[in-house]
């Protein structure tokens, strides 16, 4: 069945990235909520090596706002002029609706 086929790729990356970026279990949402969001814009050999995302637009993924799951980012923050601007993060996601991410 497809819906089983899907949940096993999933959850097959969701516990890779999880391993590798040696997140504790409470991040197991966020970790299959990417997986969801790369599988989706990754290239498919059943629709011509195209993305679920570009045949559902219409448009190619642009590929260059990805960054790599559990990886150290910087946030920018503002906390006073003789404060640190930035602060370090996990990036574990990507934000909705917004350009952006989630730290």
């Amino acid at each position: 069945m497809v819906i089983e086929g899907m949940n096993q790729t999933l959850m097959q990356h969701a516990r890779c990235m999880q391993i590798f970026a040696n997140l504790s279990m409470q991040f197991w949402a966020k970790v299959v909520n990417i997986a969801f969001y790369l599988v989706n814009r990754s290239p498919s050999t059943a629709i011509n090596l195209k993305t679920h995302q570009e045949v559902w637009s219409g448009k190619p993924f642009d590929y260059s706002g990805l960054c790599i799951f559990g990886f150290l980012v910087y946030a920018h923050v503002n906390d006073g002029k003789l404060e640190p601007m930035a602060m370090k993060c996990i990036f574990v996601g990507y934000a909705t609706r917004v350009k952006g991410y989630q730290l």
